[in-house]
């Protein structure tokens, strides 16, 4: 489940293993709205698991923790190689 964060920017949300990811996420049910930009919240954590949404055709994964249980990382930046 994520939990979302509105930057002045862009909309963020956390999964599991990101630094602001709620320890109770069940509890976590409303949009937290942050007076930093998508890049200022970035710079507060050292482990990133989450989906920058820049609009509503465009979002971006960013991982740089080590996957468990034998998982295998995001693939990231899938249409810098595409025709489409």
């Amino acid at each position: 489940m994520l939990a979302y964060f509105r930057c002045t920017d862009y909309l963020v949300g956390t999964l599991p293993g990101d630094d602001c990811y709620p320890e109770n996420h069940l509890d976590h049910k409303e949009t937290v709205q942050l007076s930093c930009t998508d890049k200022e919240f970035k710079a507060k954590t050292k482990n990133i698991h989450r989906i920058t949404y820049y609009d509503m055709y465009e979002l971006a994964v960013t991982c740089n923790i080590k996957p468990i249980d034998g998982h295998l990382s995001p693939v990231l930046n899938i249409l810098d190689n595409s025709k489409l």
